[in-house]
This record gives structure tokens, sequence and C-alpha cells, in this order.
């Protein structure tokens, strides 16, 4: 059997199983069963396949058939022009998290140019990608992520490496409410007066009562997705929790659900340290995202 056959095979196993991107998933898929970029396929469409190939081309078709996220798959997701090491322990980062990122990266050059550390505090951090995407691109910064799950953590320090900011990356293992001495600690190694510049969290916000896809309930980690009072208990915890930490002028960025906009602006405005506060959207136009900048 050929590449060429193969593909074609494969996009209309997976189309007749009502996939909505069959090509891409089965180009995908076929890229990792035989080592080749998913460009090589079609230059390579004359190419026979070894027997081991059509075996794991198979297994990988299976597993995508019954709803296995393509990122479990593979074990890997692309992220703000960066492939980090995904599981099962981790959610599957999103497009509308990289502006989260975006937003970030624009603040830092918007600011007055400074040869200082910059601190960013990244609550329940998954993989990792959201903190790293801006260590990545800003030599200066040093981060502190907070994480729940052990496994989730273990890859998240993984990726840091991968992306080559594992010198500036530190963790705290535990619950992000009773973590607050742990990463106090290590703010205080940049001196006394240390305070984050951005404060940044992808928390869990989908309400419990709430219908999420069949593929997210079934494969991704309910402790990173779900959250009690309508979806706003993390949200709210971690906020105030983490507020008093911003240092004057800083910024705090959650994401959160398209129905919290109002409650969460009213919540920012509560926490009575905020001089500016905004909801900013993402790009299907739903609210995304609540950001606080503290008092200067």
């Amino acid at each position: 059997m050929i590449i060429k056959e193969i593909l074609g095979k494969s996009v209309q196993y997976l189309k007749d199983k009502g996939f909505e991107t069959p090509r891409l998933d089965a180009e995908m898929l076929l890229g990792a069963a035989t080592g080749l970029q998913r460009i090589d396929l079609y230059s390579r469409f004359e190419r026979p396949l070894e027997d081991g190939e059509v075996t794991k081309m198979r297994s990988l078709l299976q597993r995508r058939s019954q709803g296995e996220p393509i990122a479990y798959i593979l074990g890997e997701k692309e992220f703000y022009r960066k492939n980090f090491l995904v599981s099962p322990a981790t959610l599957i980062p999103r497009p509308e998290t990289e502006l989260l990122v975006e937003h970030v990266l624009d603040c830092i050059e918007q600011a007055p140019e400074s040869a200082e550390p910059l601190w960013i505090l990244d609550l329940g951090i998954g993989t990792g990608c959201i903190a790293q995407s801006v260590l990545a691109e800003v030599p200066r910064a040093q981060a502190i992520g907070v994480e729940i799950s052990e496994a989730a953590l273990m890859i998240a320090k993984q990726n840091s490496e991968r992306i080559g900011v594992g010198d500036r990356y530190h963790t705290v293992l535990g619950a992000a409410e009773m973590a607050v001495e742990a990463v106090s600690k290590i703010l205080a190694t940049a001196g006394p007066q240390a305070a984050f510049d951005f404060i940044l969290a992808n928390p869990p916000y989908v309400a419990v009562e709430d219908e999420v896809q069949t593929s997210v309930k079934k494969y991704e980690p309910h402790q990173a997705l779900f959250s009690d009072q309508r979806g706003l208990s993390h949200l709210m915890a971690w906020s105030t929790t983490y507020a008093p930490l911003l240092s004057k002028g800083g910024t705090m960025m959650m994401e959160m659900g398209k129905d919290h906009g109002d409650f969460m602006k009213n919540h920012f405005v509560q926490i009575g340290i905020f001089a500016e506060v905004h909801i900013l959207k993402d790009y299907a136009g739903w609210d995304r995202f609540i950001e606080g900048v503290r008092h200067g």
C-alpha cells in the first residue's frame, strides 16, 4: 500500500465517521505513523508503507474514530508557534488562549523599556503554555506556575525545558488557593519588595451543569474544566487570593466563560485594588477574558 492510497482511504473513513476535518486529521495521523511531515506526504505519494507503518496507522485511526482528540493521540499541540507536550492530565491548549499571550506581550511592548526582571504568576498551568510562551518572547521574564495535578506539572516542566525556558520557570505543586506561601517564598528571592507584574490564569470555569462536547467530557481532565457556583468558584477565589501580590500598575488577566463577563467585572471592582477593569473578547466575539490593572 502506498501513501496516496492509505491517505485517501483514511480521509474517507473519517469523513464517513462524521469528523469535521477528515483530511487534516488523516494527514496528521499518517505523518505520525510514517515519521513524515504533512507536506512531505504529497511529495512522496508513491512511497510504499512498511507493514509496521500500516499497523500503526490503523491503530491511530481506531483511536481517532472513538473520538480521542488528535492532540492526545500525537502527544503534542501547537500553541503560539511552538509545540507543547500534552497528556490526558492536561487540557489541550486552545487558539483563543493565545489572545491572552498576545495581550500580555502587547502590554510589555508598550511599557517603558527596563532591564529589571519581570515576574509572572500563572495559576492552573496545565501544559505551561501561557507563561512559557511569554518567557520565550521576553528574556528578562521569570515565571512561577502553580498546578494541583502532579502529572500535569511534570508535563509543564518538560515543556519548559523543551522550549528553552526551564531556568526561568519555577513551579509549585498544590491547589492555587493554598499555595500563596510557597509562591511568596519563590518571589522573595527577587527581593523583599518584589511583586508580580502579571498574574495570569486559565482556570476551570465550566459550570458543572453545563453541556460540553462529548470528546472534551470523555477525554479531558474534569478537574481542569469544571468549577462550582456556575463556573465562577475558581475565578473568584484565585483573583481574590492573588490580587494583593500584584505590583503597582500590574495586570491580572483570567480566561472565563462567555456568560461570566458582567459578574467578573463587578467582582474585580469589588476587590478594590484595580484602577481599570476590562472585558476582552475572543475570536468569536464572546466575552472571554477579565482584566484588572492595579492602581499605580
